[in-house]
């Protein structure tokens, strides 16, 4: 394959999540040799997931997300350890 022809996704993007689920999606991606990234889904019913990924682009773009989080921040307060 040329690698003149390959895809640059490079930036910021945005989407909308539609079907079971709805709600949005949010994407910041460096590339180089390959692709890093923060993906970011709020989603209506359960709230904000913050993902980092990696992944390659050729012939397919290939992204692995890692490690979920939950900003509970913009749902609620967090559980406190504490009992108190």
């Amino acid at each position: 394959m040329d690698r003149r022809a390959l895809m640059n996704i490079e930036g910021d993007w945005a989407g909308n999540i539609v079907g079971t689920n709805t709600g949005r999606v949010f994407a910041e991606f460096a590339q180089d040799k390959g692709i890093t990234g923060t993906v970011r889904l709020n989603d209506d019913a359960f709230g904000i997931f913050v993902y980092t990924c990696t992944g390659t682009v050729a012939d397919e773009l290939e992204l692995g997300l890692r490690s979920p989080t939950i900003d509970r921040g913009k749902r609620g307060p967090k559980s406190s350890s504490s009992g108190v």
